[in-house]
């Protein structure tokens, strides 16, 4: 198989690694198609995205490549992969790499080959962004060198608890081949640009949002993570989990929009609007479901609340939130014409608002969708 054979294999592989949350999975054809738009530090970054072999031991149950699968395998050189990406760098073609592999024999040979590639481009003076991922059953100093290497090292968690993994995968043990490894990573990338990220497979375990918002929580507290993505589940014919009924796109923007509030603006678990069966409401924004079971009865005022209780409002962010305590600095806000004046956005806030100790509307009752 020529290089050019290979990359195509390869490429279509990486593109069930989801890296950002409206990325879709699509087929491909050829090295520049395999290329993705991500937000990566505030900018938009093309990502090669790519395997370093799709040859792997495990037994994934939702993976397109798990042992035993009858698909076409292949395997890159580091010089392959590193040749690819200089070439379509120069070309201004592709701004940045993401690679991520199978297992294959052995894990460590695997990593040891993702890590030459990165440093044969780093060598030859490419600066670009790289995303490495962390395999299961590779060494600490792997994790380390990664860490010197990548913009971004990740580890994909997959599910929330080590009894759901266990239906996703009879070969991965949670705590050993990946919390394990998010130890060192949180450890490696200390005093660096470096940041980290994992991912959940959606729907496939049959796990609960709270199941997991609960285990995203404890990665942001106590592993380091910087971001987690997730994938809907979707079967593959002629894997232990074909018959699995797919994951809706509306529940995967769902834990995303959760996610970002625990993630950006510290809402703790509990505050999150999740129904008694587990899920969160599907048919409207969480931000928003939360504020009309919250601030309803108790709206804000617009005067005298902290950052915290603000930006429990919807129509309320961040940027919101500087414009309105700067306002405030400069005298009273009196009236949802002065919040008009400054950007917000006044359909969304001024429900769950007091202005002045005035209340200026009421909510409505529902809310299909809210942008953060």
């Amino acid at each position: 198989m020529d290089t050019e054979a290979k990359l195509n294999t390869l490429g279509e592989g990486a593109v069930y690694d989801v890296t950002e949350p409206h990325e879709a999975i699509r087929p491909r054809e050829g090295a520049e198609d395999h290329i993705t738009r991500v937000a990566t530090h505030g900018c938009v970054t093309r990502l090669l995205k790519v395997l370093m072999t799709n040859v792997c031991h495990n037994d994934c149950g939702y993976c397109a490549f798990r042992a035993g699968t009858d698909c076409q395998r292949a395997g890159a050189t580091p010089e392959e992969l590193a040749a690819t990406l200089e070439d379509l760098h120069h070309r201004d073609t592709v701004d940045g790499l993401f690679l991520s592999s199978g297992l294959g024999d052995r894990p460590v040979k695997v990593m040891d080959d993702m890590l030459a590639a990165a440093e044969i481009v780093r060598r030859h003076g490419y600066t670009g962004y790289v995303h490495l991922k962390v395999l299961p059953g590779c060494e600490e100093a792997q994790v380390q060198r990664a860490a010197e290497l990548g913009d971004r090292i990740s580890i994909n968690l997959e599910a929330p608890t080590e009894a759901h993994l266990a239906r996703l995968s009879k070969a991965k043990n949670m705590r050993q081949d990946i919390l394990q490894r998010m130890t060192w990573i949180a450890k490696a990338i200390q005093g660096k640009r470096t940041d980290s990220a994992t991912r959940f497979v959606v729907g496939g375990a049959g796990e609960t949002d709270r199941h997991i918002l609960a285990s995203v929580s404890e990665l942001y507290r106590h592993y380091g993570v910087s971001k987690s993505h997730y994938s809907a589940f979707n079967p593959i014919p002629g894997t232990p989990l074909e018959d699995v009924t797919p994951t809706t796109p509306t529940r995967k923007h769902r834990l995303y929009q959760a996610d970002f509030l625990i993630r950006q603006y510290g809402i703790p678990l509990p505050e999150l609007p999740i129904e008694e069966d587990g899920s969160l409401p599907q048919d409207e924004d969480p931000k928003y479901a939360m504020a009309r079971r919250t601030l309803t009865d108790q709206p804000v005022e617009i005067n005298r609340a902290d950052a915290r209780e603000l930006l429990r409002v919807p129509g309320i962010g961040m940027i919101s939130l500087k414009r309105i305590l700067s306002a405030r600095r400069q005298g009273i806000i009196r009236e949802p014409s002065d919040l008009a004046q400054i950007g917000i956005r006044t359909k969304q806030a001024v429900p769950f608002l007091l202005i002045n100790g005035r209340r200026f509307a009421e909510p409505p009752p529902r809310q299909m969708t809210l942008h953060l």
